[in-house]
């Protein structure tokens, strides 16, 4: 679902033109090139997105009859979201909801769902370990968008960091990362999650020069900046997924 989702989003990125349009190229902004460099057209790359969509609703049903209907909700959730997030009439991601869906989607749905699959139930514990995870992608789509700001505003994609404008932006991304570790803080201070989620904590000092680098960068490309996000993610993501399982 998420490779459907990705080559969607190609697909009608190079329709409206935010992609091939961009003049600023690196390897976390401008899309994948896929369809610009011509290796594929975009008539493939949609063929492409519909069978990784075939594929992960095939696999979804069989999950459904397996582990029971509310399987069907929340990949139906998931495959709403991945579609209407790039394709019009109601593109997400001009609107300013991009970031908040696709955080809720890598985040509280897939953690949730992921759960129930596999223990048959729901719990706080899930939901709330699912809240950085969902604040730290949405802080990685939200860093990328800013080297691509002169072509999403170009072909009308008007996500937040558009709306914002740059400097509002970079302020906004501070506030990003102080709700990842505050929603870690929250979790352990009310006894949701176990105490060695502490750990998590290391890493704040990260998102915290991150959001430094981004603030004092006048570069339209900022692969170090995009970097060191992308490494706190994951650093982040293990350490919470290493602490609760310890704990």
């Amino acid at each position: 679902m998420h490779a459907a989702s990705n080559l969607a989003n190609d697909y009608f990125d190079d329709l409206n033109g935010s992609d091939r349009d961009n003049p600023v190229i690196s390897p976390f902004s401008g899309g994948s090139r896929v369809i610009q460099d011509g290796l594929l057209t975009g008539r493939q790359m949609g063929v492409a997105a519909l069978l990784c969509l075939g594929g992960g609703c095939t696999i979804g049903l069989v999950l459904a009859l397996m582990r029971g209907w509310p399987v069907l909700l929340i990949g139906f959730l998931g495959v709403m979201a991945g579609y209407l997030y790039s394709a019009p009439p109601v593109w997400l991601a001009s609107k300013g909801l991009g970031e908040a869906t696709t955080g809720f989607c890598f985040g509280p749905l897939i953690v949730l769902g992921t759960h129930y699959v596999i223990a048959q139930s729901l719990s706080w514990l899930p939901l709330i370990a699912s809240l950085p995870v969902g604040f730290l992608i949405t802080g990685v789509l939200y860093l990328n968008e800013f080297p691509d700001e002169a072509a999403d505003t170009k072909s009308g994609k008007q996500n937040l960091m558009v709306r914002l404008g740059k400097r509002r932006s970079k302020n906004a991304f501070g506030y990003i990362m102080l709700l990842t570790y505050l929603s870690l803080a929250i979790g352990i201070l009310c006894g949701i999650l176990p105490l060695w989620v502490s750990l998590c904590l290391i890493t704040a000092p990260l998102g915290w020069r991150t959001w430094l680098m981004l603030r004092h960068s006048e570069s339209d490309r900022l692969d170090r900046v995009c970097a060191a996000n992308i490494i706190n993610h994951i650093i982040t993501g293990l350490l919470l997924a290493i602490s609760i399982w310890i704990g």
